[in-house]
């Protein structure tokens, strides 16, 4: 199938109105995921001993090294 100009500048437009809304939200996926991940470190060393909250922060610090960026 042959696509016209106009198929292809409606792909492409979509395309960019999509990372538009991508780049829009980033920051609260951003904020949602840093949310996550601090109130499931105050839950474990809440509820756990010392041993289970040094690694809930050490999974955190690995998240937000490797996840968030």
């Amino acid at each position: 199938m042959i696509m016209n100009k106009s198929d292809s500048e409606k792909i492409e437009f979509i395309l960019n109105k999509q990372e538009q809304a991508y780049r829009r939200l980033k920051p609260v996926y951003t904020f949602l995921e840093l949310a996550f991940w601090i109130s499931t470190v105050l839950l474990m060393i809440y509820v756990s001993d010392e041993l289970t909250a040094f690694l809930c922060f050490a999974w955190t610090v690995f998240g937000v090294i490797f996840f968030l960026h």
